[in-house]
């Protein structure tokens, strides 16, 4: 430690004359006392700078202008005091904030700082009195003390170890790298002589030492530990070991007293002998009671059998196994009953494996045998058993067997499937404390001899049961191998009754709950205008990881403003939504809650009906019955006021094609003849008609007497009707509108035309102007009319029998006699062209041919017997229908006026008419 100081003071005296210049330059202008390298913390110091007289000038500054400081911080004013001129102090009244080194510099000339000189110390502590000094004898090793050195005093400190017997000293014990603790060689201390022993300690701040001691070694002796020798079995002696070992001193030397400890060689509780045992000085030991059999390590340890001194340490452990004997204990024995496709039973035994140390050897095989009325037994190494059984009650032994003989017997009784069940336990209770599950009953009734605990994982596809067989006083159990956290276990408990097995009592439980992996999927199952049936299924059991305590329907509108829920219970799959907006779309989903949680499941959205199920029918039904009990009502109304309906909606409509008109054709005048028509195909009567004055038009009236009319009723007025017949077959022709435009008028060949025929005229009028007109009527020929017209033809023909020229006569040279011209419509001829001029008298009448009883109608004999009317090729035209229409000519009538014949001239509105059968 000196050494080690010399060279660190060295080292700063280099370091200073390198700081300072020259050692000898500024020991001449000052120093600093006291020169010292060690200050003890936590006491006052006080530092005095001297300046030498002579650079007082040099420096231009006194000892007012010297000032301190430490290796990082200059020294505050208030802890200066110059004495004079030459010498200035500084106090420090606490040393622990000291830091090394200390300056002292002067302001040279007022301004520039100088150093003067300066001191390296170290802060420290004197040492304090070592305390609890203990010495140890270790045999073969020598005597070790050790001591408490008190508080550590950041300085270098030396500890020696004195040793002395009575007068003579001992040499000192000088420690090694300061472990507190020195060893006296063997040589240096003796037995049975009495020894003082104490310690000097000393550093840069002092010395101090510890108290005295005075001690025998040989009564601080440790021996060391026994050597065992052997363990060995004895054959005579199944469950004992004889242990050998070797004893550290010789009974001259030291008696010794020992202690024996044991254990299973997997287990780590030891057993140890009691002391009095072994309480003699000894070098073998014979051990008792161990299982059969079974490795155990032995040790030993020992001390001087007075007590005093010291044990020693443990020996080696030495390990030994005892002799084999037959299973001291009998095999746990359960059994599980399934049923096969007959209905029958199906038996499987199940019993564990003994336990080393109950099997007292190696277990070769086990015997089962299985009586009803009679015996079988079967051989296996296995731990299992299948049996069928019938409806009988069936009694089980199984014998675990080794090399020595055979274990206590198990017995399970099997009742009959009709056989009253045994009581289970009254009351039984699992909980959970995430490591292990605690099972806790109630004892039944009755006496039990034990109880079989099950546990069955749901969760696995195994499904392998783990069981285990408890004795009869016990009132609980833990279950911690094979299990696992968010798994779902089922555990049952059957007490068994002399081996017959009483009810089951079955709880599900989980060793540790978490929330669900995820909620159920969501479906509509109903949709209405106002609410909404919901429905889902369970989730998987391996899904749940716990026990659904409920579940949460939550819903919204898919605008996000609102949101609800609803609690359902976890026993139930739909849940019903009401007041809900209609025409609306819903967003919705199910969480699933555990006592550790919820987690929801998929979104599902659904949109509610605009109309209630059954609302649009309630509207349609109630309108469709009353238009089918209206329509019912106006049938029944139609049917019973048949005839007045059809008087005012329908009236009967004569049949034309039926009527007299619709015989007048080719082949009724050809029939009337009896022979063959001489009229050639061009020609047709021509028809003239004279325009009456206006003025002239009542006169016209009152001449005439009375008007027949017939009235067409047809559903075109571009059909154009003719004034009677042709006996031959002619195309319709165009004719001239009152426009001086072509129209094309055309009828079908079913329609039968209609005309009017004045029954009177003017008589030696001349028109300027041929008129043709055409009757425009619709209207069909009613029954009343054609009775009417009949009458009025009659009349008219009777009026003109007395007068020439009251009976007018249309002459054709069809045959001999006079020929009736009927109406112009026939087979072949359609229509008759017409003109009509913008003057013609809107008010003419009708020209027609009436003759429905003789079928021949005369107009005025003007008219020569046998004149032909020539039909000119300009007249002649093809229908739609390939037919030759031939028009009225007026050649015919202007040749009879230029030749002087007296001629007629009859006033006539010719309509278009056309009427289909009906």
């Amino acid at each position: 430690m000196g050494t080690a100081w010399m060279l660190r003071n060295l080292v700063v005296i280099i370091h200073l004359s390198a700081y300072f210049g020259l050692c000898t330059i500024l020991r001449s202008c000052g120093y600093i006392i006291p020169e010292i390298s060690i200050i003890q913390i936590g006491t006052q110091f006080v530092a005095s700078c001297v300046l030498n007289e002579s650079c007082i000038p040099v420096y231009g500054a006194d000892a007012n202008y010297i000032y301190w400081s430490t290796r990082k911080n200059e020294v505050p004013k208030e802890q200066y005091n110059v004495v004079n001129r030459t010498l200035a102090q500084v106090t420090f009244t606490d040393t622990s904030v000291l830091e090394s080194p200390l300056l002292c510099s002067i302001l040279e000339h007022g301004q520039i700082p100088r150093t003067l000189y300066g001191i390296f110390f170290t802060l420290g502590f004197p040492p304090e009195k070592p305390t609890n000094l203990t010495c140890i004898v270790y045999q073969d090793v020598g005597m070790t003390c050790t001591w408490n050195p008190g508080r550590h005093t950041y300085l270098p400190t030396n500890f020696t170890l004195k040793n002395q017997w009575f007068a003579e000293q001992k040499p000192d014990c000088i420690p090694f790298d300061a472990n507190n603790s020195c060893t006296i060689e063997a040589e240096h201390f003796s037995f049975f002589v009495n020894t003082e022993l104490w310690v000097e300690v000393e550093n840069g701040l002092g010395k101090n030492e510890s108290d005295h001691i005075f001690l025998d070694p040989v009564n601080i002796v440790k021996p060391r530990a026994p050597d065992i020798l052997n363990v060995t079995a004895i054959p005579e002696l199944p469950s004992g070991l004889k242990v050998e070992w070797e004893n550290p001193y010789r009974e001259q030397e030291m008696k010794l007293k020992f202690v024996i400890r044991y254990r299973m060689k997997y287990s780590i509780n030891f057993t140890e002998l009691p002391s009095e045992d072994t309480a003699s000085n000894r070098n073998f030991f014979t051990l008792q009671g161990l299982k059969s059999f079974t490795t155990y390590s032995i040790s030993i340890r020992c001390m001087k059998m007075d007590g005093r001194g010291y044990w020693s340490e443990w020996s080696t452990e030495v390990t030994g196994t005892t002799p084999e004997t037959k299973p001291s204990k009998k095999v746990d024995l359960w059994r599980q009953l399934t049923y096969n496709n007959s209905g029958k039973r199906n038996l499987e035994l199940m019993w564990k494996k003994l336990e080393v140390s109950d099997a007292n050897g190696i277990i070769l095989f086990y015997e089962v045998k299985i009586s009803s009325k009679a015996t079988e037994t079967v051989i296996t190494p296995n731990t299992t058993l299948r049996y069928q059984l019938e409806d009988k009650k069936y009694t089980v032994n199984v014998y675990a067997c080794n090399s020595v003989g055979k274990s206590p017997v198990a017995t399970l009784i099997i009742p009959e499937e009709s056989a009253p069940v045994l009581p289970g336990v009254p009351h039984f209770n699992v909980t959970s404390n995430n490591t292990h599950l605690l099972l806790e009953w109630k004892a039944p009734r009755f006496s039990v001899n034990g109880y079989i605990i099950e546990c069955v994982d749901l969760l696995s596809e195994k499904r392998v049961i783990e069981w285990q067989q408890l004795e009869s006083t016990a009132r609980s159990a833990v279950i911690y191998e094979n299990i696992k956290q968010f798994k779902l276990y089922e555990v049952s408990i059957y007490p068994l009754y002399n081996g017959n097995p009483g009810a089951s009592h079955t709880l599900k439980t989980y060793l540790e709950e978490g929330a669900p992996l995820n909620g159920p999927d969501i479906v509509a199952h109903k949709i209405d205008k106002n609410e909404v049936t919901l429905v889902w299924k369970l989730l998987h059991p391996e899904d749940q990881r716990g026990f659904i305590t409920h579940y949460a329907v939550v819903y919204s509108p898919n605008n996000g403003r609102d949101s609800f829920n609803v609690t359902v219970d976890a026993n139930i799959t739909e849940c019903t939504l009401s007041s809900l907006t209609k025409d609306t779309s819903y967003l919705t989903y199910l969480v699933a809650f555990t006592s550790k949680g919820g987690t929801p499941g998929r979104k599902f959205t659904f949109t509610t009906l605009k109309y209630a199920n059954g609302e649009i029918e309630a509207i349609i039904v109630p309108v469709c019955l009353f238009f089918l009990i209206f329509s019912l009502t106006a049938v029944l109304l139609c049917f019973k006021k048949i005839n007045m309906i059809k008087k005012h909606v329908w009236p009967n409509v004569p049949d034309p094609s039926n009527s007299t008109v619709a015989q007048w054709s080719p082949q009724s005048i050809m029939q009337s003849c009896g022979k063959e028509p001489v009229c050639p195909e061009n020609t047709i009567t021509a028809v003239s008609v004279v325009e009456p004055d206006p003025d002239d038009k009542s006169k016209l009236a009152e001449q005439d007497g009375t008007v027949l009319s017939l009235e067409e009723n047809s559903g075109s007025e571009d059909h154009s009707s003719g004034i009677g017949g042709s006996s031959c077959s002619s195309t319709p022709r165009q004719s001239v509108s009152d426009s001086e435009e072509g129209e094309s008028a055309q009828s079908t060949s079913s329609s039968v035309q209609y005309s009017t025929v004045v029954a009177s005229s003017y008589r030696g009028q001349l028109p300027s102007v041929h008129v043709f007109a055409r009757s425009e009527s619709t209207q069909p020929l009613l029954d009343s009319e054609e009775r009417s017209e009949d009458l009025h033809s009659e009349r008219s023909m009777e009026g003109s029998d007395n007068s020439p020229q009251g009976r007018h006569y249309f002459r054709q040279n069809c045959c001999s006699h006079e020929a009736t011209v009927g109406s112009l419509h026939s087979a072949g001829l359609n229509t008759v062209s017409q003109t009509v001029y913008e003057n013609s008298l809107v008010g003419l009448n009708h020209l027609q041919m009436l003759s429905h009883s003789s079928g021949s109608l005369e107009f005025s004999p003007a008219i020569k017997e046998n004149e032909e009317l020539e039909a000119t090729p300009d007249s002649l035209q093809q229908n739609n229908d390939g037919q030759t229409v031939v028009s009225l000519d007026l050649l015919g009538l202007q040749r009879a006026r230029e030749s002087g014949e007296p001629k007629s001239y009859l006033p006539q509105s010719v309509k278009q008419s056309g009427y289909m059968p009906q």
